[in-house]
């Protein structure tokens, strides 16, 4: 079975993979979820991830000159999260010492929010 990190973000990149290496396999070929890119003919890969990737099944087979590919193709479910795209509403001003409500909508699961010289702004995590 592959190794290497289920949950992951779209957009993503130089995420890495590994299965155990086999004496006598020359390539491995692996079938990648869509939204993503790499290529490799080794039992390590590193993908990239879109910001239009989906979550999917990572598949991998063994092949060599002698036996062709190899029985089993050992997978791994990867679960890509989206980035959300933020949408940020309330007031566009306020006055000192007064409360104000703003509200974020996306797919994502957790906000911090800091204030930066009178601007608010959500820090999401994994998004610059």
């Amino acid at each position: 079975m592959p190794s290497g990190p289920t949950p992951v973000c779209q957009g993503q990149i130089g995420v890495t993979y590994t299965v155990p290496a086999q004496n006598s396999t020359v390539n491995y070929i692996w079938t990648l979820p869509d939204g993503t890119t790499q290529t490799t003919t080794t039992n390590s890969i590193t993908i990239n991830f879109s910001s239009t990737a989906v979550s999917g099944t990572l598949f991998v087979k063994g092949w060599n000159t002698d036996c062709g590919y190899g029985l089993n193709s050992p997978s791994l479910f990867i679960t890509v999260n989206t980035n959300g795209n933020p949408q940020i509403t309330g007031p566009t001003s306020a006055c000192m010492g007064t409360t104000s409500t703003f509200t974020i909508t996306s797919g994502l699961n957790s906000y911090n929010w800091s204030v930066y010289g009178g601007n608010i702004q959500p820090v999401i995590p994994g998004l610059p």
